[in-house]
C-alpha cells in the first residue's frame, strides 16, 4: 500500500480513509504537517502514534488539536528566516510526539565495540565494580535535532535523514501523511519499506510527488 491522493484533509474521504486505516493496522502514524498559519484549520486523525510539527507560534494551536504531547523535540537549523529587524531570526521549530514509540536509538551509526564504565555513579558512594557498556548500532536520538532547512530539487522540504529517524523511532506498520505536498515522508517510507498513504490538495504538486517516488524507487537510501 503506497500511494499519495490529490483530495483535501478535510474531506469525508480523508476521514472515511484514515478509519480503515485506523482499522486495518495495529500502528497507524500520522504526521501532521500543515502550513504553520493553517494550524487552527488542520483536520485531526485517529491514530496509535503521531508526530506534529509547528513553530514557536502555532505550538499552541497544536495542542488545541491535538492535547499535551508525551514529548517534545527541536528542530534546529543554522539557515534560519528572517522576521523582522526588532526580533531574532527563526532557527527553530517545534516536534511534538503523541502515543506509542520503540528505542530512540536510532541517530547516527556508531561503533558497537564494548566499553569499559566507571565503577561508581553519581548519588552512590558503593563501589559497582567491573561493568562493561555494549553500544547499539545507532545512537540515541537527542532532543534538539540538528538539521538544515535548505530549498533542495526547487522546492522546500523537511529533511528526509531527520524523517528517516523519527518514523524508525516509531517503528509503525503504515503512515498516514494529511499534508503530503512534495512527498518527502513518503520518499522516506518507500526507503523503510512502510505503507503509505499522503493527501494533498493541489492536484500539480501530488504529480510532482509521482515522479519523485518513482525516480526514488531506483535509489537506496543511506543513513
Amino acid at each position: 500500500m503506497f500511494d499519495i491522493l490529490n483530495i483535501d484533509s478535510r474531506s469525508e474521504e480523508a476521514q472515511k480513509i484514515n478509519e480503515d486505516l485506523y482499522k486495518n493496522n495495529k500502528k497507524l502514524l500520522i504526521i501532521y504537517d500543515p502550513p504553520y498559519n493553517e494550524w487552527n484549520e488542520a483536520p485531526t486523525f485517529k491514530s496509535h502514534s503521531a508526530i506534529a510539527f509547528c513553530s514557536h507560534q502555532s505550538r499552541h494551536e497544536a495542542e488545541k488539536k491535538l492535547g499535551k504531547p508525551r514529548t517534545e523535540l527541536v528542530w534546529f537549523f543554522k539557515d534560519g528566516r528572517w522576521v523582522s529587524n526588532y526580533l531574532p531570526r527563526i532557527t527553530h521549530n517545534y516536534i511534538y510526539v503523541y502515543g506509542e514509540t520503540d528505542l530512540a536509538s536510532v541517530g547516527e551509526k556508531q561503533s558497537t565495540k564494548p566499553q569499559k564504565k566507571g565503577k561508581g555513579s553519581i548519588g552512590q558512594d558503593k563501589s559497582l565494580g567491573d561493568r562493561i557498556y555494549y553500544p547499539k548500532p545507532y545512537k540515541q536520538l537527542n532532543s534538539v535535532l540538528c538539521y538544515s532547512r535548505n530549498m533542495k530539487s526547487g522546492y522546500w522540504s523537511k529533511p528526509e535523514k531527520m524523517i528517516n529517524q523519527l518514523i524508525r523511532w516509531v517503528q509503525p506498520d503504515a503512515v498516514l501523511d494529511p499534508f503530503a505536498s512534495y512527498g518527502s515522508i513518503g520518499s522516506v517510507c518507500l526507503d523503510l519499506k512502510i505503507n503509505y498513504i499522503g493527501f494533498e490538495i493541489d492536484k500539480n504538486i501530488v504529480g510532482i510527488a509521482q515522479s519523485r517516488f518513482k525516480a526514488h524507487r531506483t535509489k537506496s537510501y543511506v543513513l
